[in-house]
């Protein structure tokens, strides 16, 4: 099922909106009216009964008026058509009756209060108040009719209803009009994104300066596209690079076998050329499990079960470990006061184990023969640190952005790069990201390089 478009739905739902507030408007506009209409006749009824009220007591007080009857006929004749007025005298003998037949209430409404009622079938609102005059008791009812009222209520819901149509049309085409516009930059920005693909990401949207939601969806959009440009490029670099590094030793295998088959040869030369295939294919197995184990990290796939390990143990076995790779080139790792140190911290026990190897070898790599590793835990509390120093040549400040990078050998004394694939610190930066640890690096010319793992317990 097709979806409508945001501006059709923006246009929608402002046309309901509008429509809702006109109709609550108009509702108020009307009751308000009304209100006030039935008010002012609540006060013109409350000041006829006071008006009859005070012409009884000139009547029957001052004037000790023999028929009062007869006065009181000629005063409510002088009363607003649609009046109706009805008095009784303490014995609720009627004295005076216009309208007769009116339904008035028997008895006086309390606190003067109005009611309205129906009479031959129009509506009227009734006021029945009782009064002392001359020492008597009377109850004067007076009721006016509310049909003017009620035009004059008609007529304005008319109006009032007959004025929301057109607005509401009016408002709806000037909403669509209006949204239209407002999304246009949202259309030019969809078509600019559809022309972007795997060939030009380095093409950028344009992005207006409103200083508003658009300006941020463009500026998130050239983000989104730098991210991409980025991971294609590190992605064909490292495809590259795979295949430069698989290359040679196939290149090694293909030819060594290629040299021992031409030929016969004795036993020890066969077993030189197989030594040669064996040694390169265990340097091409080791290539490809560190890409498959970086594969594996970077879609966070890999099985690494986390336990509480005292990190202690992990370092000494480690230093003993690299101890053997680093006895060729006498080189001394120094590990005192790691062992019996109880660290304990979150984490697999053979990746941590991988990753300190890798900075040991590293370090026995970039330093001098006769020169000493030297590897210090500390417990800070909120952080755990393993610290490898070593004493050699240091890292260049221009190598030191590229370490962790994947196939980067920095450079010793601007000489070639140290032998090696250049993924073993790829490897410990993506063990310790999975660890939720860091890899802090600091390094001087000819002074050495100091690598730091912290573990934040946090």
């Amino acid at each position: 099922m097709r979806r409508r478009s945001i501006r059709f739905r923006l246009t929608v739902w402002y046309s309901l909106v509008l429509t809702a507030g006109l109709i609550l408007f108009a509702m108020a506009i009307w009751l308000s009216m009304k209100h006030s209409l039935m008010a002012d006749i609540d006060e013109a009824l409350a000041a006829r009964a006071n008006g009859i009220g005070a012409f009884l007591h000139r009547e029957l007080v001052v004037e000790r008026a023999k028929n009062v009857r007869e006065e009181l006929e000629e005063f409510a004749g002088a009363l607003p058509r649609g009046t109706a007025v009805q008095i009784r005298d303490p014995n609720q003998k009627v004295l005076l009756a216009l309208e007769p037949g009116f339904p008035f209430p028997v008895t006086a409404i309390p606190q003067g209060r109005v009611i309205q009622l129906t009479w031959r079938g129009h509506d009227y609102r009734a006021l029945v108040e009782q009064t002392e005059r001359g020492g008597q008791l009377f109850d004067i009812g007076v009721a006016t009719s509310l049909d003017a009222a009620e035009s004059l209520l008609n007529r304005l819901l008319w109006l009032l209803m007959g004025c929301i149509p057109p607005v509401i049309l009016a408002a709806s085409a000037g909403g669509n009009w209006l949204s239209r516009r407002a999304l246009k930059p949202v259309d030019e920005i969809t078509e600019a994104a559809r022309s972007v693909g795997i060939g030009n990401l380095s093409e950028r949207l344009k992005v207006p300066g409103t200083g508003d939601e658009l300006e941020r969806l463009a500026e998130t959009w050239n983000g989104m596209l730098a991210r991409l440009e980025a991971a294609v490029k590190r992605l064909s670099r490292f495809t590259a690079d795979a295949s430069h590094e698989l290359r040679t030793p196939l290149a090694v295998i293909q030819t060594t076998a290629e040299v021992a088959s031409r030929r016969a040869r004795s036993p020890e030369g066969y077993r030189d050329a197989l030594g040669n295939i064996v040694a390169e294919t265990q340097r091409m197995t080791h290539l490809v499990e560190d890409l498959l184990f970086l594969a594996r990290c970077d879609s966070e796939s890999a099985e690494m079960p986390m336990e509480l390990l005292d990190l202690g143990s992990v370092v000494e076995e480690a230093c003993c470990q690299a101890r053997s790779l680093g006895e060729a080139r006498a080189i001394v790792i120094e590990s005192d006061g790691v062992a019996g140190a109880a660290v304990p911290v979150m984490g697999n026990c053979l990746a941590i184990r991988q990753l300190l190897i890798v900075l040991l070898d590293n370090a026995i790599k970039y330093s001098p023969e006769g020169a000493a590793v030297q590897v210090t835990l500390r417990d800070e509390r909120v952080n755990a640190v393993v610290e490898v120093v070593d004493r050699g040549s240091g890292i260049p400040e221009s190598d030191m952005p590229h370490i962790f990078e994947r196939f980067y050998r920095a450079r010793q004394n601007g000489s070639e790069a140290i032998a090696g694939h250049g993924l073993g610190l790829s490897l410990a930066d993506a063990i310790a990201k999975r660890h939720g640890a860091r890899i802090e690096v600091t390094s001087e010319p000819e002074q050495g390089s100091t690598f730091r793992l912290v573990f934040g317990r946090e």
